[in-house]
């Protein structure tokens, strides 16, 4: 280092020490633990790309390069007043200072970033190039085009004296990889040896190991469809605050997660010219949403795939919120595809649209409508009942167990992957649902929404069983209904009579006021505790006045003092 110019000999009052990091190739990396002076610079503004953008990026290539510059960082020159701060010294006595700027600094990778971006390969990026720090990947549609954007990449290199790790480059590959994925001309898809180092993961026995799985999970999360709604049982354990608590529904969804990623993970790259169709639902315990393209003729080319587990407010939304909720979340998110450009929404629910028309004062509702708004966007009704149901049967890894153990019973047959029951000889065959998509199917299609209306039992019973079939469906049908929150608020029993309730229309301002009490907070200088709202019904006018005291005497002496005399024929507060 020192006689290549990286270091130099120094005497800065200044010291960190040194770590060695063990490169993926088995040699060392020299490197100084800088926590103490990143503690004191300052935050840099460059961002660092995302990697699953910059993989989409990549469009319709089938040919391309990678080049990796050698020691990047170290290709940079540090500002002659700057290299005092960097000093270090050996297990010998020897105090050295760098030349050129050093791993670890905090502010090291948005300057390389910067600079790549912004001097490098300025004009380059996202049309034929893209540049992750010191990995760079040059991509064409054809052969010749891939010559021609290979060599203006090269030139700029030279042009700024940066020198590529000849070990590393790989030209003109039909398949590489880039930043931990496999890319090829089909798609993206997850590297084979991360997939197999999830699957031999041995179950979590720390809160610690228990986070390792999950970040390593979420790492994957666009390649893997409901993958927040599968960890969900895993991530309530980090609720807890004692130690880890293995449970049953924990070990279930630990296997559930590692079914899923045993299948092939790819992705497809969206193309230029071609509608995005986004897809989304939600669940009692999450939201999710895929987003996709469908050329004539071809079938879906899914771009990604994301979900989100419900917090502890959410969870208690109505199903009609959750779902306007999944299709807001998922437009905020792939906001990059869809902005500015048509696409097509599709829900198995029309509260969307009731949201679109949604005329009222709730702040929650309303900025939901108005974001929506800024999007071109053509909604398309899915019905749950007629897609996604058998799919999900066919694809839900708890099922499987269940089908095993059913096929060999009286009144169950298996065609293709589906199971189908009756209740007796001679009835039709209906469609077997398993226990764990019960609820689901109560909630969102045949009683808790708002195509369902919250119909009775019966009637509830009868719509299932046109389709559906399991034991006790009638129990089950009367035991959802008896929980329904709405329907306990709204449905009152024939032996209740309730008051009746008198509206009134005011016409004119002061005439009818209503009164509202806001407090205690602490007291004030003057002795205030509490805030009385005074609202006028006609204008909607909004009056505040601090009092000392909750009592009818209090807000009585205000209603004279401010608001009677305002009008001689004043009628009543509400």
């Amino acid at each position: 280092m020192l006689a290549n110019g990286v270091i130099e000999p120094s005497n800065s009052p200044y010291n960190s020490p040194i770590v060695l990091a063990k490169k993926k190739g088995g040699q060392w990396r020299f490197c100084i633990d800088f926590r103490r002076l990143n503690e004191l610079t300052v935050d840099t503004a460059q961002q660092i790309p995302r990697i699953s953008d910059a993989l989409k990026d990549l469009g319709e290539a089938t040919v391309f390069s990678t080049l990796d510059l050698k020691s990047g960082y170290w290709q940079i020159p540090m500002a002659p007043e700057a290299g005092k701060y960097t000093a270090f010294t050996t297990p010998t006595g020897g105090a050295y200072q760098f030349r050129v700027m050093p791993f670890g600094l905090k502010g090291a990778p948005g300057t390389f970033q910067r600079m790549m971006a912004q001097e490098v390969l300025t004009g380059y990026l996202n049309k034929f190039c893209l540049v992750y720090l010191d990995d760079i990947v040059v991509y064409s549609r054809t052969w010749e085009e891939h010559l021609q954007h290979l060599g203006q990449v090269l030139e700029r290199l030279s042009a700024h004296r940066l020198t590529c790790a000849t070990d590393k480059i790989r030209l003109g590959e039909r398949s590489i990889e880039y930043l931990g994925f496999i890319v090829n001309p089909e798609g993206n898809e997850a590297k084979p040896e991360y997939i197999r180092s999830v699957l031999d993961t041995p179950p979590p026995r720390t809160k610690k190991q228990l986070l390792a799985f999950l970040g390593t999970c979420n790492w994957l999360q666009e390649y893997v469809p409901r993958l927040a709604t599968t960890l969900a049982p895993l991530t309530d354990l980090l609720r807890e605050k004692r130690g880890l608590r293995w449970t049953g529904p924990a070990q279930r969804a630990f296997e559930e997660v590692k079914t899923a990623l045993n299948h092939p993970l790819r992705l497809a790259r969206p193309l230029k010219n071609e509608k995005y169709i986004l897809q989304t639902d939600a669940s009692s315990r999450g939201m999710g949403a895929v987003l996709f393209q469908q050329p004539e003729g071809e079938g879906r080319r899914i771009i990604a795939y994301a979900s989100a587990k419900f917090s502890v407010t959410e969870e208690k939304y109505h199903c009609n919120e959750q779902e306007c909720l999944a299709v807001v979340w998922a437009v905020k998110r792939f906001r990059p595809y869809l902005e500015d450009r048509p696409f097509i929404l599709r829900t198995d629910s029309r509260t969307v649209t009731w949201l679109n028309r949604f005329k009222g004062t709730r702040d929650k509702l309303m900025r939901w409508a108005l974001l929506l708004q800024e999007f071109q966007f053509t909604l398309e009704h899915c019905p749950g009942r007629h897609n996604e149901l058998p799919d999900h049967l066919s694809r839900n890894p708890a099922t499987i167990r269940i089908r095993r153990t059913l096929t060999t019973s009286v009144g169950y047959r298996k065609q293709g992957e589906l199971i189908w029951g009756r209740p007796r000889k001679g009835t039709p065959w209906r469609l077997y649902v398993p226990t764990a998509i019960r609820p689901e199917l109560l909630r969102r299609q045949y009683h808790d929404s708002a195509e369902a209306g919250h119909p009775g039992s019966d009637e509830t019973h009868r719509a299932l069983q046109r389709h559906f079939y399991w034991r006790g469906m009638q129990q089950d049908v009367r035991s959802h209904i008896r929980d329904c929150n709405l329907c306990g608020r709204v449905k009152k029993k024939a032996s209740s009579h309730p008051a009746p309730i008198s509206s009134h229309t005011p016409t004119e301002p002061w005439k009818h006021v209503a009164l509202d009490l806001m407090g205690p907070y602490p007291t004030t200088a003057k002795q205030h505790r509490y805030i009385l709202v005074i609202t006028d019904l006609f204008s909607r006018w909004v009056e505040t006045f601090p009092v000392r005291a909750a009592d009818a005497t209090t807000i009585l002496g205000i209603l004279e003092r401010e608001i009677f005399p305002r009008d001689g024929d004043f009628h009543k507060p509400s």
